[in-house]
């Protein structure tokens, strides 16, 4: 079984990527999520998705909440991200995402899955067009 984890690498941290994110990529709402996500042509052989979480200390206040927020967030990407890595590795493009919590109160884990798995579906569907118009 192939170990499903997270590296550094496939942590989005730039600045200069996560400003041509929000300013040029793709957005959506699966409430309590705020998603963007960008597709990029692979500047190099091997492809790859980087992701970030973010969450407002003005919606949540407390910063316990956010992290047990933010973990969950990214369990839950980590675990379903085989939805969309065979067509990023099919196509040979880099896909850049950014998930915002917009929501005031913290959801349940199985919640929080079931809207990731709604977003990665949304982002399944924008790849499987572009690879159609190809």
């Amino acid at each position: 079984m192939k170990q499903q984890t997270l590296k550094k690498t496939q942590r989005l941290k730039s600045k200069l990527e996560i400003d041509r994110l929000y300013r040029s990529g793709n957005t959506g709402v699966v409430y309590p999520f705020h998603y963007s996500f960008l597709i990029d042509a692979a500047e190099t052989t091997r492809p790859e998705i980087k992701f970030m979480v973010a969450v407002s200390a003005k919606r949540v206040k407390k910063a316990v909440t956010r992290n047990l927020i933010k973990r969950r967030v990214r369990e839950a990407f980590r675990k379903n991200r085989t939805i969309i890595a065979p067509l990023i590795t099919a196509t040979k493009h880099h896909l850049f995402t950014g998930i915002t919590f917009i929501g005031d109160q913290p959801i349940n884990y199985h919640t929080t899955q079931e809207k990731i798995i709604v977003i990665l579906q949304q982002i399944k569907n924008t790849l499987e067009k572009l690879n159609s118009n190809m």
